[in-house]
């Protein structure tokens, strides 16, 4: 499903190298930490199992607008939601659960209010098992649909998904192929468990 390919500032690097002499070394240069300084990560907080806050777990996601350009407009579909649902009601491996604590921007914005969640999935292919997840956000459209914000780990995302288009084919696998996923949870906010109760999204 995934490809292994190399990273694209691995070449850009190289290209640089080569062309060290050259007049435009500045712009070259420059525009390589652009692309590195543009990588942004959401910061989200989830409970852990335990009692105590020290316990909690930090997760950071590399932002959709680093990989595809902060124009990508990538949104999870309604289709998709309601055949999470289904797969949440009748297979013993999809669970729900309140577990966001907190969730800190890109921009160092605090969006705990806001209603995001985190859609997280051990991937057992064959003997590994794999754990990705993925951050969304709740549109304010009442069509039950969700804004794509972030992936981990994103050394996979960097490496495996190149485009949108790799992205939707492995977050369509979710409810394409529950067979693949030894477990997957969706985590939600832990102040709106009523909300995501009558979404049935989850059940107490």
């Amino acid at each position: 499903m995934l490809s292994n390919l190399k990273s694209p500032l691995a070449n850009d690097a190289m290209f640089t190298f080569r062309y060290f002499n050259d007049k435009n070394f500045l712009w070259i240069i420059a525009n390589l930490l652009y692309e590195v300084n543009s990588v942004s990560y959401w910061k989200v907080t989830l409970e852990s199992a335990e009692s105590g806050p020290s316990d909690d777990v930090i997760v950071d996601f590399l932002s959709i607008d680093s990989l595809y350009g902060d124009k990508s407009g990538l949104i999870v579909s309604a289709d998709f939601m309601w055949k999470l649902v289904e797969l949440l009601r009748t297979r013993e491996n999809y669970m729900s659960m309140p577990n966001v604590k907190s969730v800190i921007s890109p921009k160092n914005e605090d969006l705990t209010n806001e209603s995001i969640c985190v859609l997280f999935g051990l991937l057992q292919p064959e003997k590994d098992v794999v754990e990705v997840a993925w951050l969304i956000k709740e549109r304010e459209s009442e069509n039950n649909e969700f804004d794509l914000l972030g992936f981990c780990p994103d050394y996979i995302a960097q490496q495996s998904i190149s485009s949108p288009d790799d992205m939707n084919t492995f977050l369509g696998s979710v409810v394409g192929h529950p067979e693949d996923w030894k477990r997957f949870y969706f985590l939600f906010p832990i102040h709106l468990i009523n909300h995501y109760t009558e979404r049935e999204l989850y059940t107490k």
